[in-house]
């Protein structure tokens, strides 16, 4: 795994979502895993992109640039992932907890209950 691609997993688990981009649903079709934080690259350069809807459209985060570029810009992006306040319980969690939308783990669970 490349040091782009350990900051992307960390980005997914941080964001709370899919690690991998794309999935296989029960007929064998593809389809894109919404909100998913992906490594796009093209010309030699690398980007960040999030997967905005079932067919592969896609957001650009962080326009193509060159490796060490995008190595600074992804680790920029992952510590202000890290650094969100809940919107329920306007807390700051730590880099470990989960996020679903802008409410962390333990207030989706509490919500739950």
């Amino acid at each position: 795994m490349t040091r782009l691609e350990s900051i992307i997993k960390e980005i997914n688990i941080v964001a709370g979502e899919k690690p991998k981009g794309w999935s296989v649903d029960s007929k064998g079709t593809y389809r894109a895993n919404v909100g998913t934080y992906v490594i796009h690259e093209a010309y030699g350069a690398v980007g960040l992109h999030r997967m905005a809807n079932e067919s592969g459209a896609i957001t650009e985060v962080i326009p193509l640039r060159a490796y060490r570029g995008a190595a600074l810009k992804f680790n920029g992006f992952l510590n202000g992932l890290k650094d969100i306040i809940c919107s329920y319980c306007d807390e700051s969690k730590p880099e470990s907890s989960r996020w679903h939308g802008r409410i962390c783990d333990s207030c989706t669970k509490e919500m739950e209950s």
